[in-house]
Parts: C-alpha cells; sequence; structure tokens
C-alpha cells in the first residue's frame, strides 16, 4: 500500500506516525540481526526518507493498535 521496502516498514516506530497527515516517516531500515537485536540503519538511499501518505482508515486503525501497545507495557 505505502511502496516501503520490508525492512523500512519493520523499522517504523510510533515517533513515525502522523496520525493528524495520515501519513508515515521513512528514516530507517531494518534488514538484519545482530546478537539477537535488530540493526538498526538509514534507507537505502536519501530520496527514501520521507513522507508517505497513507490512507485515512489504515491511520485510524493504526492508531488503535498503537494506542492498545501502550496499555499492554
Amino acid at each position: 500500500m505505502g511502496g516501503f521496502r520490508r525492512g523500512e516498514f519493520i523499522a517504523l516506530d510510533e515517533d513515525d506516525c502522523d496520525f493528524e497527515n495520515s501519513r508515515l516517516r521513512i528514516d530507517e531500515s531494518i534488514s538484519s540481526t545482530k546478537n539477537g537485536q535488530a540493526d538498526i540503519s538509514d534507507t537505502k538511499n536519501e530520496a527514501s526518507n520521507d513522507y508517505v501518505d497513507m490512507p485515512q482508515w489504515y491511520m485510524e486503525e493504526l492508531a488503535i493498535h498503537v494506542k492498545s501497545m501502550r496499555t499492554k507495557v
């Protein structure tokens, strides 16, 4: 839907979610692990660092998910 690379999507964090403008920020990627921990790196190229517009319904569902994760911690 957003055209993300798998590693970019996996690296998304709550801070990357712009619920007000229905978009996600791509600025990191996780393509492997080291010693059982995610190896977070920059995206493949500088042009990949940007916001991606997402459908409003998707961001509404994501907001519900994020809120439920906060209560589980």
